[in-house]
């Protein structure tokens, strides 16, 4: 897929710009991802010592 020439070359390429922004979300989709592990954990370790003081 050649791109148009419209004389204005020093626009960044849209295909670019998209690729920029997959990259965001996908990193934005890793750190919520992680979020969400820690808040696992923090739950598991609760419930552990809820466990443990009801013994």
């Amino acid at each position: 897929m050649p791109s148009q020439p419209d004389g204005n070359d020093t626009a960044t390429p849209f295909y670019k710009v998209v690729l920029q922004l997959q990259l965001q979300l996908q990193l934005q989709l890793q750190l919520q991802l992680q979020l969400q592990l820690q808040l696992q954990l923090q739950l598991q370790l609760q419930l552990q010592l809820q466990l443990q003081l009801q013994v």
